[in-house]
């Protein structure tokens, strides 16, 4: 009753259904595979923006932490942060049977230089002062200004007092 003609070609039009369905199925894939793909770049947008909103928290949390316990004219550890090491050093010395020596210095004539030249130019003798502390200072030690014209020297473990006494000469010879 067929053909073979007709047959085959019912056998074409067969195949070709197939294909289409192929076809069909493919271009939807292709298409779930896009959405994925502009998926994951909006993801991966969105990541990058929560990384970098991370950094910048995080760089604004060390720069307040920063200014909450240095002092800003000088850079140097303020009263707070020093205390803390003396605590901590108070607990090394204890635990190991080391020493502590604190140095207190007080600028000379200091409100002087405020008067006679400004605000700016202190501020300029205190970075200075400040400066040459911390030349002095080993990783272990802590010079902090503790407000105005005064300045603490913490030393952890030195020698022997005569290391104290030659340390104190070094640093007022330096200021």
């Amino acid at each position: 009753d067929h053909h073979p003609l007709q047959f085959h070609h019912l056998e074409v039009q067969e195949c070709a259904d197939d294909l289409d369905q192929v076809t069909a199925t493919l271009a939807r894939g292709i298409a779930d595979i896009t959405q994925v793909e502009v998926a994951l770049t909006r993801s991966r947008e969105a990541l990058a923006q929560s990384e970098a909103a991370l950094l910048s928290a995080q760089e604004d949390e060390r720069r307040a932490t920063l200014r909450a316990l240095h002092d800003p004219a000088t850079g140097l550890p303020n009263r707070v942060l020093f205390d803390d090491r003396v605590m901590q050093g108070l607990s090394l010395a204890e635990r190991h049977g080391w020493s502590l020596a604190v140095m207190f210095l007080d600028l000379d004539r200091f409100k002087s230089i405020n008067d006679d030249h400004g605000h700016a130019t202190g501020d300029l003798v205190l970075r200075e002062v400040a400066n040459r502390l911390s030349q002095h200072a080993r990783d272990e030690d802590t010079v902090c200004r503790s407000g105005g014209d005064e300045f603490l020297y913490l030393l952890v473990n030195p020698k022997s007092r005569a290391d104290v006494e030659r340390k104190a000469i070094a640093v007022l010879g330096d200021i």
